[in-house]
Order: structure tokens, then C-alpha cells, then sequence
């Protein structure tokens, strides 16, 4: 950690403990009873022919995991820096990225974000950047271009249909949920936003 200088990080965002076997063999969809009635209630799926859904709160928790733009880009990279001890070697560059946005339950298990909108959501707030200090060390923040980094098994035509930007408009499942983390009338990709680290507070002295 010392020595750290550069670092490439992928955010892992899949939530495989929503749902359980049971002796039976059917699935059991957890819930968390501290939630309020609207997250505890069952995603939706209209007419789709899932056998599981993962609640609201599940759906809720995953955008609020997924939602990856700079300020909290920056928020991460001070984190980071905050860690090491004092004498250590300063990092000079951070890339970033969101790995596993949209599958619940077990692995590549398309479900239910394909059918009902939450990869069309998460795959415009779940971005990449790179972070790099420049000569005067003033910290410089860039989107990057996720290409390949974002397939994570997609089949191509989701690949596709996911970065066509003009699909911006929000399904009737899944904008309830978009809703609650982010109100508003307007364009939602105007009005999303990160949520802040727990916990941490960013002192300028130690970057």
C-alpha cells in the first residue's frame, strides 16, 4: 500500500444474497423488514415469464451501488489516498469502473434488468473514469469510453440496445424505483446524482 502509485479499480455490484434455496428447492426472495412498504414490495415484471423477482429495495440498493459519477469518482480517490501512512508514496492515478451492474441472484443471470429497464438505467449511470494527478498535482477527473469493460457477458444485442443513447426514456417498472432515489418532472439524466461514502470526510492537508 505504500508503494501504491496507480491503481485500477472495478466496483463489484452484483447482489447474489437476494434470493435463497430452500430444502424444497424453490427460491426464496429475501426481504428486508426495516424497509418501507413500496421497498419490500416485488419488482415487477408484466407479463414476463420470470419464475423470481428481486424486490424494489433490491433494484433501489443496486442503482444507488451503480451510480458512479465524479464527484463521487473523486470522493473514492481522496478515500483511498486518506489510507496511506504518512511518508508513503502518493497515488498518482485511478482508474474506475462498475462491474456486475443489473444480475441478481446467481451469476449471469440476466434478471430481471434486460426485460424491465434497470440495465437501461444502469448503463447510463455507471461510468468509467480515470483520475490522475497532473504536474502542479491538481487532480484531473475524465470519463472514459467503457467499451468492452462494460459487456460483462451481454449478449450482443443488449450490448447494442443499452448503448443506443437515444432509448432514454424510462420503463413503467423500473421509474418508480428512479423516482424514489431521485425525484423530480424533469429528464432523470439530468437530476441523477451518486450518493456519498459513509463515513468519510475528506481532508484536504493529507492529499
Amino acid at each position: 500500500m505504500s508503494q501504491l502509485r496507480h491503481l485500477r479499480l472495478r466496483l463489484d455490484c452484483q447482489n447474489r444474497t437476494c434470493m435463497r434455496p430452500l430444502p424444497d428447492g424453490d427460491m426464496e426472495i429475501l426481504n428486508n423488514h426495516s424497509w418501507d412498504e413500496f421497498s419490500q414490495q416485488i419488482f415487477p415484471d408484466e407479463g414476463r415469464g420470470w419464475e423470481l423477482n428481486p424486490r424494489n429495495g433490491h433494484v433501489m440498493d443496486m442503482l444507488i451501488n451503480c451510480a458512479l459519477d465524479a464527484e463521487l469518482a473523486e470522493e473514492i480517490f481522496y478515500c483511498i489516498s486518506s489510507g496511506k501512512a504518512p511518508g508513503a508514496q502518493r497515488l498518482e492515478s485511478l482508474q474506475m469502473s462498475i462491474n456486475g451492474g443489473g444480475f441478481f441472484g446467481e451469476p449471469n443471470v440476466h434478471h430481471p434488468a434486460d426485460a424491465c429497464g434497470v440495465q437501461e438505467v444502469i448503463s447510463r449511470i455507471a461510468k468509467m473514469w480515470m483520475l490522475e494527478r497532473g504536474d502542479m498535482g491538481k487532480l484531473e477527473v475524465r470519463e472514459m469510453d467503457r467499451g468492452d469493460d462494460w459487456n460483462n457477458g451481454l449478449e450482443d444485442q443488449t450490448w447494442i440496445r443499452l448503448n443506443d443513447r437515444t432509448q432514454d426514456v424510462l420503463t413503467a417498472q423500473v421509474e418508480p424505483v428512479v423516482r424514489r432515489l431521485w425525484p423530480g418532472s424533469g429528464n432523470w439524466l439530468d437530476e441523477w446524482h451518486s450518493f456519498p461514502l459513509e463515513g468519510f470526510k475528506r481532508d484536504d492537508s493529507q492529499n
